[in-house]
């Protein structure tokens, strides 16, 4: 019985043997196995480094930003104002004034009436007279105007110039032709008044003014002409008024001054339309037919009337 307990322990003796014999060869194995995998990855970690630091070789290496040192913050600045780049708008220059007219001449007695396309005009006056008072002003505020040649006038003819300078530099001269004579008076060849009868001349007569317009009708063959002259000694004499036809008809008042040598004209164009006369009688046919109309239902009416009075 001994023995036979002393044998299975033995054997098992043996077997535990065997099983911790067993048990270091696996732990070996499987330290080995880990140390091997260990090594194998470490070979691969070490071959990509390799190939990434030879590609990125040349790129600089950021460094971490240095911590800021607290003690040496300077105090914020509670007034301080951004400053901004400064923006200049491109800058567009403007196209200088051409205008060279005259919107303004004033001279007493002066001709013909002041238009600024105009640029000569006439006047007459007595010896006594050294300098014309003028009124002139330009079209554009950034015009100037210089008159030259309106001081001490001399028996004869004078020539005053009205320069005006645009701003772009551009001029435009009016020119004022004055005579002086012994008597200007005698030289006074305007007329004071112009009138037609029962007709009324475009535009409003005006002593510079040397042209008229007025339209008359077919039935009218010489117009009542009123004119009178400034100067009482001066003399008229009418033309071109007898025998209107249709279409334009030009009448002439001619002013001769008491000096004889002095003279004007003055015209008038007498238009004579037979059409627009035509279209005149035929805006009257209606109104006559309805007078007719009425008349007759007036009449009938009333007729109408006296016959229910006798019945």
């Amino acid at each position: 019985m001994g023995i036979e307990i002393l044998t299975i322990w033995k054997g098992m003796l043996i077997n535990m043997r065997k099983i911790k014999i067993l048990s270091i060869i696996i732990t070996v194995t499987i330290i080995f196995s880990t140390y091997v995998k260990a090594l194998s990855e470490k070979i691969e970690n070490e071959e990509t480094n390799s190939i990434t630091n030879t590609t990125n070789e040349n790129e600089p290496i950021e460094e971490p930003p240095a911590e800021e040192n607290q003690t040496n913050v300077e105090p914020e600045n509670n007034d301080y104002e951004p400053s901004y780049p400064s923006y200049n708008p491109p800058q567009y220059q403007e196209k200088k004034s051409e205008n060279a007219d005259l919107r303004v001449l004033k001279i007493e007695n002066m001709e013909p009436e002041f238009s600024k396309d105009v640029t000569e005009y006439y006047l007459t006056v007595d010896l006594e007279i050294d300098k014309i008072d003028i009124e002139a002003y330009s079209d554009s505020e950034k015009a100037s105007v210089d008159i030259q040649g309106n001081n001490d006038l001399q028996e004869g003819e004078n020539k005053i110039e009205i320069v005006v300078t645009a701003e772009a530099g551009n001029q435009k001269t009016y020119y004022i032709y004055v005579t002086k004579i012994d008597n200007a008076k005698m030289a006074n060849a305007n007329l004071k008044t112009l009138e037609v009868e029962n007709f009324s001349i475009y535009p409003d007569f005006k002593r510079n003014i040397y042209n008229y317009n007025l339209t008359i009708n077919k039935d009218i063959k010489k117009l009542n002409i009123t004119a009178k002259p400034e100067n009482e000694k001066s003399k008229i004499e009418i033309m071109g008024n007898e025998n209107l036809k249709e279409g334009d008809n030009f009448i002439k008042v001619i002013v001769t001054a008491e000096d004889g040598k002095t003279i004007k004209t003055y015209k008038i164009n007498a238009y004579i339309s037979l059409k627009n006369v035509q279209i005149k009688q035929e805006d009257k046919t209606p109104a006559i037919i309805i007078l007719g109309i009425l008349s007759v239902c007036i009449i009938v009416v009333a007729i109408f009337i006296v016959k229910q009075n006798k019945k």
